[in-house]
């Protein structure tokens, strides 16, 4: 269990943990002559059954509430600490108000320095400790008093820490490794330790983890605890972790950084909240105000952006965008404190509720909607609100990313939902059921509105019904949508077209006897057939001829256009996507890499990759293309025979 100290500076914080733990947690040289914390300071204590309470003891002066905003990441218990003979002052108040913002509910009241003053005085101060905690989340909380000096009344703080320590059930501790990082150093012979609490998961030594916001990939080569090396460390425990990695050092990590696994390394600059404004602030809050953001152990400059009305009321809560100065690494129920923009006075605080929120421009109705589901707080009501909200789609990833879930977890999750999981693995959505049948609906009202007002063509582009019917959908998710339309009987796919399944394919009789002429061509090129002019000179018929009755055949998927010269048989462009998926491996490939497998020249294989692109059968992010799509799905063979001299039916309209 992790407790820290809080209170007023010169009230026996540090005094009191010596007590407890017998270690001075005053490290500094500049703390011991000035006889104050200033930076935070670590104490431990293994109990009788074998369990270790961790201390933070943080500074208690105004100037350094930063510092203890930063000690009070991953925190469980908390010791208000009040001397009997100032009683409450100005810092107890200001940490009291973030120890409640922050959500920190379990913990004490320690009333030290009782020794220098009467009892009635102790007593004059319990009863204002008493009204104050009321209306907090500390409320109820028991109240000690002592004399450190003397070890007067120590014993009873140590009985109630270990009574709290047996009793202690650690939430959020499920999850993927988060490890808020308070501090980083140097030691020879071992290289950068980073000392901090982890939030969530498990560490063990030899994970390769990733140091976030930054990016940078990190190996953990020791872990220790309490000055003992450890095979791994667990949610709740303070440790220090010995990493190295390339360009690892003190300029690279430091406090209000991360450790994560290397597929939860999100960094955001922009992110949504709900806030709560402290009843002491003397006007509203908004519409964009600057502010010191705290989370975790960041400390980071924003601007805030009212997102329910143009302002907060002081004691009042609201939705809030937050655009930051520099990436922070957040999920979903992280705590955060607002302090004003010369981080002197603490304003308010709440939690992220959305740690990856909308580029794209949202409805205003819709966007809150989302973030209301959002801030009911439980991933599972999350879901099931969200599901109902504007189309009713969750990107299955993008939610396991921002509430920290094991991918197992997830899949619970979606299991217990009314909803499909479509698209391929790693780029899955959720679609609520109701949305599903819409779907439908919405694909055959949107080919027959087509095929009324284009009565010669043979269907809607596939990439034009997709950004009609479901923009939000990637095109690898529209395939799983526009697959189950077909099963449903109320469409058919024809290559790159969707049409109404009483739909007839037909072609001029002039432009069907030439394409009979050209397919045997066609198949006999295989992955390189011959371009317009070569089929011409071999047919011996006019290259405008052989380009009209290929576009014909196009519309029919029964050709493909790779490049303006030169057209595909479905079944070759099929053979040719295999040499593309062997290569891929999960990890992409280089245009050079497929123009050495599949044998073809440079100019044929960038047009037929670039064909592979405009499908939706690969995805580019530079030089580096990966499958996104079946091949069979977009390159499906087109009927055996076509009808000559035939139009749409007069009833698609």
């Amino acid at each position: 269990m992790i407790i820290a100290t809080a209170g007023h500076v010169d009230h026996g914080k540090t005094a009191l943990v010596r007590a407890l733990t017998g270690v001075d947690t005053d490290r500094l040289a500049e703390e011991k002559r000035r006889g104050m914390t200033i930076d935070l300071g670590f104490a431990y204590q293994t109990l009788p059954d074998g369990q270790t309470l961790g201390f933070v003891d943080v500074p208690g002066h105004q100037r350094f509430v930063h510092t203890m905003l930063a000690g009070a990441a991953g925190v469980d218990f908390v010791l208000l600490v009040i001397a009997a003979d100032d009683g409450p002052m100005p810092q107890t108040v200001e940490h009291l108000a973030i120890l409640n913002l922050l959500g920190i509910s379990r913990g004490a009241c320690v009333i030290t320095k009782c020794d220098k003053v009467p009892a009635e005085r102790v007593d004059d101060v319990r009863a204002a400790v008493s009204v104050m905690l009321a209306e907090t989340g500390l409320a109820g909380a028991p109240v000690f008093a002592v004399a450190t000096h003397q070890g007067q009344g120590i014993a009873a703080v140590q009985a109630h820490l270990a009574t709290e320590a047996a009793n202690h059930q650690r939430s959020h501790a499920d999850g993927p490794l988060r490890f808020v990082i308070d501090r980083a150093f140097s030691v020879v012979g071992s290289g950068l330790v980073a000392t901090g609490t982890v939030v969530a998961g498990r560490v063990a030594v030899g994970d390769r983890l990733v140091v976030a916001p930054g990016g940078h990939a990190v190996r953990v080569r020791g872990l220790h605890a309490q000055s003992t090396s450890l095979d791994a460390g667990i949610a709740g425990q303070r440790l220090g972790i010995n990493i190295v990695g390339a360009d690892v050092d003190t300029e690279t990590v430091s406090r209000g950084d991360w450790l994560v696994a290397a597929d939860r390394c999100q960094p955001t600059l922009r992110l949504d909240a709900e806030i709560s404004i402290l009843p002491s602030e003397v006007r509203p809050f908004g519409p964009r105000a600057a502010v010191h953001l705290h989370l975790g152990a960041a400390d980071i400059p924003a601007r805030i952006q009212v997102l329910d009305g143009d302002q907060i009321k002081p004691g009042a809560c609201g939705l809030v965008h937050v655009v930051l100065q520099r990436p922070v690494s957040a999920v979903c129920g992280d705590r955060l404190i607002l302090r004003d923009r010369s981080a002197t006075r603490t304003i308010g605080g709440g939690r992220v509720i959305n740690p990856a929120p909308p580029t794209t421009r949202v409805r205003a109705a819709e966007r809150l909607a989302r973030l209301r589901a959002m801030a009911l707080g439980d991933p599972a009501a999350v879901l099931t609100a969200l599901l109902d909200v504007g189309e009713g789609v969750v990107d299955v990833t993008v939610f396991a990313q921002v509430w920290n879930l094991y991918d197992a977890d997830m899949a619970g999750l979606c299991a217990s939902v009314d909803a499909v999981r479509a698209g391929p693995d790693g780029a899955e959505v959720l679609i609520s059921d109701r949305r599903w049948r819409t779907f439908t609906d919405d694909i055959s009202h949107a080919v027959a509105a087509w095929h009324a007002a284009h009565p010669s063509v043979v269907g809607m582009g596939i990439k034009q019904l997709h950004r009609y019917v479901a923009r939000r959908l990637t095109p690898a998710q529209f395939r799983d949508v526009l697959r189950a339309a077909e099963l449903s009987g109320s469409v058919k796919v024809m290559g790159a077209h969707v049409a109404r399944t009483d739909f007839q394919m037909a072609l001029p009789a002039g432009d069907a006897a030439l394409w009979e002429r050209i397919r045997p061509l066609l198949a006999a090129g295989g992955a390189e057939p011959p371009r317009v002019v070569e089929l011409a000179d071999q047919l011996n018929v006019p290259r405008a001829d052989v380009t009209q009755a290929l576009t014909a055949t196009a519309r029919f998927g029964l050709a493909h256009p790779v490049a303006a010269n030169r057209f595909y048989l479905p079944s070759g462009l099929r053979r040719l996507a295999e040499v593309a998926k062997s290569l891929d491996g999960g990890e992409g490939f280089q245009a050079a890499e497929f123009r050495d497998a599949s044998g073809l020249g440079r100019n044929l294989v960038i047009e037929v990759l670039e064909y592979f692109d405009a499908c939706g059968l690969t995805q580019r992010d530079g030089n580096i293309r990966t499958m996104i799509a079946d091949a069979t799905v977009i390159f499906p063979d087109g009927a055996e025979d076509i009808g000559q001299d035939m139009d749409t039916p007069s009833e698609a309209g």
